[in-house]
């Protein structure tokens, strides 16, 4: 038997109304036609098969399109010809997307669609047929939308062949109908009953003499009017409810008015009306805090609901009557109002705070931009043979023609860092590619043709969004934004429209083959129903009244991010093209962003980016993109329930006038969301390599939160996060820090404080120049803690200063907290034994922060005193202990501190009341300040922190040795007999002293300090 395989109209209806919703990232399609591709049967042999039916096909084969007109005359022929002979069809092939069927399924297919699309909606297909145009704002256009983005042939079989039915389908596939409105009862009126008044007969009773009883007036509320601004509204004046007076058997005599009098009182305040205003954003912040084992990074969001409140004033007139029989009654009868001008407040009692979790659980690479180590085996490699300077990625290819795409964005810095999108893998779900470009064949590593019509035929849009994200880098045209990314291309459209049913397939795949990210460079043209239905709640917020778009996003948009959930899996990115309509908003499938399960969570998990067009050669957003603002995707009883904004997750890229790889081999100038969205992928590639195992919707925050905000005229309504940054995005992000506990995702404690010690070298602190810190995304990297030990002068005093020994441990003590006894040992010596307390120190040095803090210390001395004719010695030694707080740093244990002193000096007179000396002295020395730290060291994959105990002396490295002289005289004694006779003439007594010295090894760095002064003291 002859096996003919050709592609058939069996698809013809859901591919020409997606086709209809089709557009907007880069793209679009022929009003009232199906781009699908039609093989030409040509000379078919049909024998044993109805001509009809074979000459309906042949007619809808020849120019490839099948338009409404040719779609409606296909259903009707199978309605015409419903028992035809299926047996003979049997023998027939018939390809359909690239999967084989008989031609007695497809028979049966066909049927299927017919009673899915046609049957019972042929006046719409009319329609469309007699005016060329379709009305986008049919209820049933709405449907057969729902019915097209839920394909599935195998179903359409089973409803051909009577095995399952249209209803079935409907909620098996959650299409929603449009609900019939309630018809309100009508309201019942009761008939008024007449009671029939009942003629007592009357009795006789002796009359009782009644006290004239007065009854209260009643006072009214007055009745308010709508006032106008600042002009007293007059209002009618308050009519009394009529009173039914009895009939009495005894006549009374009629009460008249006898005089009526008016008075208005001054006007008074009489209430405030407040009035509450759309709700607006407050600020927004980004913090992290602790969460039992985890540290959580929320976005704060803080709204306020503004209220105008306007003050009311009001003047009353009250009238005054007098009856014939006495009584006067008063009543409010006007009351006038009038309003002050409304002022515009902010309670804080409205405020609401909206937290969206940004990062939580994320798994870190040992990498590092400070020290250059050896990367972990199974963390992220950095690229072979990377060169560290951001200049050499600045080449022609870099820039080619006038690209600004990576400039703009930083990535030459990312590339002198290591990261170019090595090992990483990014599907571009587009309309294929030319997989021969010489820019792009040998980066290319999977295809896949999801729509039977070959990768490489009308690829153009595909080609060139795949060289914006991956090109390759040698030395031809121009690179992608990863450029030693692998890429996998998914031909998911034919090019004339974007089948976003195709792209969920082309997810699952990239799921299959690790896949980072995928780029959907597509949106749709949103229809009139939905334009139309649009409310503006508040800036950058809006909702839509449609029956169907207002509650399920447009088209379906929460359906469809259940679907593209299982798809992408918990690791794979979704970028998707933000749209080149212009909007304010960004809607359509772009509000699965933000599409919200029952529970409060987002339904893709954070696991989406949607792109918009930075213009930089105008530096400002391109005026076509669509932008930040949101539209309500999940709406339960009237109230939005998405638990994100898209503004949350929108980020710019530059998409305009990039020159980018062709399907004929060479190269075009597109601009669009469409080309903002792959620098986005390949950029996500690049972070993927730095991170391997660090989950999608991590992914997806860093490049959020690094964005830069730094533009002109940034508004988080209109711009998003801002313009992706990738020297940021390889930074580490928000407050990194030493972790505290064993656990990446436990607390962390900031870098900060340091050590004010003296002489400590760089030697001393090796264990401390490799300390591993966690950002916000439990990411790790290195630091050399060494500098934070800043140097400090710690001697006391000086033996040429004070001209003789001294007691160089007294002057680290507290006033009130030192006590020193001396014990004479001989004529010429003793030991001096002190103790005291030093606050904040020790022996003048002091920790804070991440190293330790001191909070006191307690020193014991001993200082050996030896004096003999004009020579004189000392020796001192001290043990130290010293109080840290431990808590937020690294320190573990602190031993005691030892230090000694000592001091030698020998002075003369070299005449009556002079005095000379020399001497050389050593200052308190630390020899020994061991203290240990835990030093984080890396984290495994599962993220576990490693530490090691490190201990750190923080010894003086050197011996300070200070040589002095010392000259002092009496000033009634200088020797000279004019001074002298003049002083003791005046009584003038005192005396002048200098010195000078030598400091040596004064700290870890400084060689020779010369020193000197001199000071005159007189008394009168």
């Amino acid at each position: 038997m002859l096996s003919k395989s050709f592609t058939t109209v069996l698809l013809a209806s859901t591919t020409a109304l997606a086709a209809c919703g089709g557009g907007g990232g880069g793209g679009g399609g022929t009003p009232g036609t199906t781009p699908i591709t039609i093989t030409n049967l040509g000379s078919v042999n049909t024998s044993g098969i109805s001509s009809g039916f074979a000459s309906v096909i042949q007619q809808v084969s020849q120019d490839g399109m099948v338009d409404a007109k040719e779609t409606v005359e296909v259903f009707e022929w199978v309605n015409a010809n419903s028992n035809i002979d299926t047996a003979e069809l049997a023998k027939y092939n018939v390809d359909i997307n690239g999967t084989t069927y008989t031609l007695k399924q497809a028979w049966n297919m066909l049927k299927g669609y017919k009673a899915l699309y046609y049957d019972g909606k042929e006046g719409f297909w009319s329609a469309l047929v007699d005016s060329g145009e379709y009305n986008d704002e049919n209820d049933t256009f709405v449907e057969l939308k729902q019915l097209a983005q839920n394909d599935d042939p195998d179903f359409a079989e089973a409803i051909g062949k009577g095995e399952k039915t249209v209803e079935q389908f409907k909620d098996e596939k959650g299409i929603v109908e449009k609900p019939i409105p309630e018809t309100p009862e009508e309201p019942v009126v009761e008939e008024p009953v007449e009671d029939t008044p009942v003629v007592e007969e009357p009795v006789e009773e002796t009359p009782v003499e009644e006290e004239p009883v007065e009854q209260e007036p009643v006072v009214e509320e007055p009745v308010e009017e709508t006032p106008e601004e600042d002009i007293p509204v007059e209002e009618e004046p308050v009519e009394e409810e009529p009173v039914d007076e009895v009939a009495e058997e005894t006549p009374e005599e009629v009460v008249t008015i006898v005089s009526e009098e008016t008075r208005t009182e001054a006007e008074y305040w009489l209430r405030l009306d407040k009035v509450a205003l759309p709700e607006e954003i407050y600020s927004t912040d980004v913090e992290s805090v602790q969460e039992g084992d985890y540290t959580v990074t929320y976005r704060v969001t803080t709204f306020i609901t503004p209220e105008t409140h306007t003050h009311v004033y009001a003047t009353d007139t009250y009238t005054t009557t007098t009856y014939s029989d006495g009584s006067v009654v008063e009543e409010l009868t006007l009351q006038a109002l009038r309003y002050r001008e409304p002022v515009t407040k902010y309670p804080t009692a409205t405020q609401r705070v909206e937290r969206l979790e940004i990062a939580r659980d994320s798994t870190g690479k040992k990498q590092d931009d400070y020290v250059e180590e050896s990367d972990h085996a199974d963390m992220g490699t950095r690229t072979p043979g990377y060169v560290a300077d951001a200049g050499h990625y600045q080449t022609d290819e870099f820039a080619y023609i006038s690209n600004k795409q990576l400039s703009v964005s930083n990535f030459d810095v990312a590339y002198s860092r290591g990261w170019t999108g090595k090992g990483s893998t990014i599907v571009i779900a587009d309309t294929g590619a030319y997989t021969g470009h010489t820019d792009l064949d040998g980066n290319i590593k999977h295809t896949k043709d999801f729509t039977g019509t070959g990768v490489a035929t009308s690829s153009n849009h595909g080609t060139h969004v795949a060289g914006i994200a991956g090109a390759e880098k040698n030395g031809v045209g121009m690179h992608g934004a990863a450029f030693d990314a692998d890429l996998a291309i998914a031909k998911v459209s034919g090019g004339s429209s974007y089948s976003f049913s195709n792209a969920i397939k082309a997810a699952e795949w990239g799921q299959s083959l690790g896949s980072a990210a995928i780029n959907v460079s597509a949106e749709m043209n949103y229809d009139s129903a939905f334009r139309k239905s649009i409310v503006k709640q508040a800036e950058g917020v809006y909702y839509s009244t449609h029956w169907y778009y207002g509650e399920h996003g447009y088209n379906g948009a929460v359906n469809e991010a259940v679907k593209w959930k299982a798809a992408l899996g918990n690791e794979q990115v979704l970028v998707k093209a933000a749209g080149n309509a212009g909007w304010d908003y960004s809607a359509g499938m772009n509000q699965m962003a933000t599409a919200t399960d029952a529970n409060g969570n987002l339904i893709l998990d954070g696991q989406m980016i949607v792109v918009g067009n930075w213009d930089q050669n105008n530096n400002k957003i391109n005026g076509s993109s669509n932008k930040a603002g949101t539209v309500c995707a999940t709406m339960q009883n009237g109230v939005c329930i998405d638990a994100a904004k898209i503004k949350d997750y929108y980020i710019m890229a530059n998409g305009t006038a990039i020159t980018s790889t062709a399907e004929n081999g060479g190269y075009v100038t597109m601009s669009g969301t469409s080309m903002a969205a792959p620098v986005v992928t390949g950029a996500i590639a690049v972070l993927h390599q730095m991170w391997p195992h660090m989950k999608g919707k991590h992914l997806v925050q860093l490049v959020l939160v690094t964005g830069n905000k730094d533009i002109a005229g940034y508004d988080e309504n209109v711009h998003g996060q801002g313009l992706l940054d990738m020297d940021t995005a390889t930074r580490p992000v928000g407050a990194t820090g030493i972790p505290t506990t064993g656990r990446t995702n436990g607390g962390v404690s900031a870098v900060a404080g340091g050590a004010n010690v003296a002489g400590v070298a760089a030697s001393q602190m090796q264990a401390l120049t490799s300390v591993m810190v966690l950002d916000s995304f439990e990411r790790d990297f290195y630091i050399d803690l060494g500098d934070m030990t800043q140097d400090v002068d710690t001697r006391t005093a000086s033996v040429a200063e004070q001209m003789g020994a001294i007691n160089y441990f007294a002057g680290y003590m507290n006033n009130d907290q030192h006590v020193a006894v001396p014990f004479a040992l001989t004529e010429n010596s003793n030991i001096e034994v002190g103790v005291g307390n030093s606050t904040g120190h020790y022996l003048g040095n002091s920790f804070q922060g991440t190293l330790g803090t001191t909070t006191d210390s307690n020193t014991v001395y001993a200082n050996y005193n030896y004096t003999n004719g004009g020579f004189y010695a000392q020796a001192g030694i001290g043990y130290t202990s010293v109080n840290f707080d431990m808590n937020n740093s690294m320190m573990v244990d602190a031993e005691n501190v030892i230090s000694t002193t000592a001091t030698a000096g020998y002075e003369f007179a070299p005449a009556e009341g002079h005095t000379l000396g020399f001497a050389v002295s050593q200052p308190v020395t630390v020899e020994s300040a061991k203290f240990t730290y835990r030093v984080p060291t890396s984290r495994t994959l599962d993220g576990n922190v490693i530490t090691e105990l490190q201990t750190v002396d923080f010894r003086n490295s050197d011996r300070e040795i200070d040589l002095g002289t010392y000259y002092k005289f009496d000033i009634t004694k200088t020797g000279i007999k004019q001074v002298d006779t003049v002083t003791n003439m005046l009584g003038i007594q005192g005396n002048v002293r200098a010195f000078a010295e030598l400091r040596n090894k004064i700290d870890s760095v400084s060689e020779i300090e010369k020193r000197g002064g001199i000071n005159l003291n007189l008394n009168f």
